[in-house]
């Protein structure tokens, strides 16, 4: 709808100016000449001006790429923070560790650990039984 307002706009303009430029002229036909000239000329100024909405399409679909890129880094540093952290496990009645993420899900896939077996992670200061870092696992749990 836009477009079609613009081409009329563009098209109807310079048509008008060229038939007022050939009557002062007395010139019929310097006129039409006149109106054909810029009516196509206003035409093509149409053609050239840039589509906004593809323009506001396009900046909405590098925002929502950056957004995702964003959300993937967040990711990324989350899993780089989390391989680095140690866990002290609590089995048999002794206190074992430190162990990595990596030590700490082989455990749980060869069934060393149980849903029960108490965890600490280095840093805080509350032990809490596997199902607390259950999404570290790799595993469902239940």
């Amino acid at each position: 709808m836009e477009f079609l307002f613009f081409l009329l706009a563009g098209w109807l303009a310079p048509v008008i100016c060229g038939g007022l430029i050939g009557e002062r002229k007395g010139q019929l036909a310097s006129g039409l000449v006149w109106t054909i000239l810029l009516g196509w000329l206003g035409f093509i100024i149409l053609l050239c001006l840039p589509d906004r909405k593809k323009a506001a399409a396009d900046e909405l679909a590098a925002q929502y790429q950056l957004a995702q890129w964003q959300r993937q880094q967040q990711a990324r540093q989350r899993q780089t923070e989390t391989a680095f952290l140690r866990y002290y496990l609590h089995l048999d009645g002794v206190v074992k560790g430190p162990y990595a993420l990596a030590q700490v899900q082989g455990m749980w896939r060869n069934g060393t650990l149980t849903m029960d077996t108490l965890c600490l992670q280095e840093g805080t200061d509350e032990w809490m039984p596997l199902t607390g870092i259950s999404d570290l696992l790799g595993n469902s749990t239940t």
